[in-house]
């Protein structure tokens, strides 16, 4: 039937079989690109997929290091405000001292030695007095009681500062802000 229709249309004899092996070769085609389309899109999934996995690893790993910096912030604003404590401490403390020097009510001695024999004593008792001198003490002045509680408050500032320092440090030490373990190919675990 469809060779009598093209010989009715004056085609050579062939003519069906080509259109046949084109259409044959159009389907073959069209199979080949839908799977590779199909194999594309199997490929861009898997990727999709992987790049979204790394997202997710990436934002995991950034809340990790938000909080952790938070932690960090509110211990550091924890151990200045002790700090800060500690040096108005000493401060009051120093204050104090130095209003209690002006008044009077406190009085910083120095030892000094003193002979015990006098001077309208015999030789002999005062060479053998010589050897055994007494401890005594002598007032300072109030000026230089001030210069020394301010000496003694500054260097407690100092220690103060260190010591918060050291523990900063040593905090550190125990909790780094942030720490990524790697494979050695540089891939996250």
């Amino acid at each position: 039937m469809i060779k009598t229709l093209f010989e009715a249309l004056g085609l050579p004899a062939f003519v069906p079989y080509l259109i046949a092996l084109l259409l044959a070769v159009g389907g073959l085609y069209g199979v080949y690109h839908m799977g590779e389309s199909d194999e594309r899109m199997r490929w861009q999934l898997k990727e999709s997929q992987a790049l979204i996995a790394a997202n997710e690893q990436i934002l995991n790993l950034k809340n990790q290091k938000y909080d952790l910096e938070q932690q960090h912030k509110q211990d550091m604003a924890t151990a200045t405000a002790a700090h800060v404590k500690e040096i108005e401490n000493v401060q009051n403390q120093a204050n104090l001292a130095i209003d209690r020097v002006r008044a009077g009510t406190l009085k910083l001695r120095i030892p000094t030695l003193r002979p015990t024999s006098c001077a309208g004593a015999s030789s002999g008792a005062s060479a053998s007095l010589r050897g055994s001198e007494q401890a005594a003490t002598s007032e300072l002045s109030t000026e230089a009681a001030e210069f020394l509680i301010g000496e003694a408050k500054r260097a407690d500032q100092i220690v103060s500062q260190l010591n918060a320092c050291q523990a900063i440090l040593n905090q550190e030490r125990v909790q780094p802000i942030f720490n990524i373990n790697t494979h050695s190919t540089g891939e996250l675990k």
